[in-house]
């Protein structure tokens, strides 16, 4: 039996056939792998709090924003730590109770020595370690800080020729509403030092230098008050083991763990291309309804990949929302300048996003997201 070619016109009418049903259905699987990984990403979330909760039970405070060795407060209230010095950050505090005992154990981190794990080759290797708990699967981010495909985005946590490069995470403590750095450019002649140190690292949120925050000192509410939220490459990114430099004001210094809530979500650093977006900037920025930044700064802020313009969440009680980047938002402080000892102006006009931010503002707050997780 002869068997007959397939025409021309068939060949043409099975192509258009199959476009359109990857066109029909693309869009949806596309839109269920989002889903997952979203519904991952808020399952990290959960572990965090849940290792959060432990870590309080413990030392009875949630873990130091970052810890500084060498820590030191005198009589005057003035805290003390040494300049340029790496520290672990609040994520590395967890590793333990995260499920991941030797690597805590290992680094030592209980002993605060990170700037000693920098100079062992050992265990600088194991600061490039994944830990899944911190890595959402929307983020593009490479696993650790100098894989990112572009250079600029390196995080070095030693200034030193020997640089060594940080596991990377898509998770940041909340510090608060005020900058990372108190700027002590402002202080009176002669005057800098005492006031800088006094001042450095206050804020309002859960974590801030050498912070040991308790559950009683969230006074407007633990499920109205963010303890942790995602951090986009596009950013900048983050990492789970700490700074370079607590006092630092470059990118991969103060802002390398922690965020504020003065920037919107999603916010657009100067420095964003289209290979971090995805997309170009202006179209991100335009969709969004967002402005960009000044260089660096708005790294300082919180963002996400996922679909639906937003990012997740964790509140202090434990659970996880998504919170749109469309949220009511309104700042009554300038990005730098003003002093974290110094009584928020205007707070009463403050947006709900910064409201959620701040442990102690005594504000009241309505529902603080849309789309929360189950």
């Amino acid at each position: 039996m002869l068997r007959r070619g397939v025409g021309l016109t068939e060949v043409f009418f099975l192509c258009g056939a199959a476009c359109l049903v990857v066109g029909l259905f693309l869009p949806q699987l596309l839109s269920v792998r989002e889903s997952a990984r979203n519904w991952g990403c808020q399952n990290n979330l959960r572990q965090i709090g849940v290792a959060m909760d432990a870590y309080h039970e413990r030392h009875l405070s949630m873990p130091s924003g970052y810890a500084p060795s060498g820590y030191t407060i005198d009589s005057d209230g003035a805290e003390t730590w040494g300049w340029n010095e790496p520290s672990y950050a609040w994520s590395a505090l967890l590793l333990s109770d995260l499920g991941h005992p030797e690597l805590h154990e290992s680094l030592q981190i209980d002993s605060g020595d990170l700037p000693v794990a920098i100079r062992d080759p050992a265990r600088a290797n194991m600061l490039r370690f994944h830990v899944g708990e911190f890595r959402c699967a929307s983020d593009r981010l490479g696993e650790a800080m100098d894989s990112a495909p572009l250079p600029r985005y390196q995080r070095s946590l030693d200034r030193g020729s020997g640089s060594v490069y940080a596991g990377a995470s898509s998770y940041v403590g909340s510090a608060g509403y005020f900058e990372l750095q108190h700027p002590f450019y402002l202080a009176p002649p002669n005057q800098w030092s005492k006031q800088f140190q006094k001042a450095t690292g206050r804020n309002n949120g859960l974590f801030y230098p050498a912070s040991r925050v308790h559950r009683r000192q969230i006074v407007d509410g633990v499920s109205q008050t963010i303890a942790v939220g995602e951090r986009a490459w596009y950013q900048g990114g983050a990492s789970w083991v700490g700074t370079a430099n607590i006092r630092g004001v470059g990118v991969g210094d103060g802002g390398m763990c922690l965020g504020r809530v003065w920037w919107r979500i999603n916010e657009l650093p100067q420095s964003t291309t289209s290979e971090m977006t995805g997309q170009p900037p202006t179209l991100v920025t335009r969709q969004n309804g967002l402005t960009v930044s000044r260089p660096h700064t708005a790294r300082n802020g919180f963002g996400s990949y996922h679909l639906g313009g937003g990012a997740n969440f964790l509140m202090a009680d434990g659970s996880v929302r998504f919170i749109d980047d469309q949220i009511d938002f309104h700042n009554t402080i300038p990005a730098e300048g003003a002093n974290p000892l110094d009584p928020i102006p205007n707070i009463d006009k403050l947006g709900l996003f910064q409201k959620l931010g701040i442990r102690n503002d005594s504000l009241q707050t309505s529902e603080p997201a849309s789309g929360a997780g189950p």
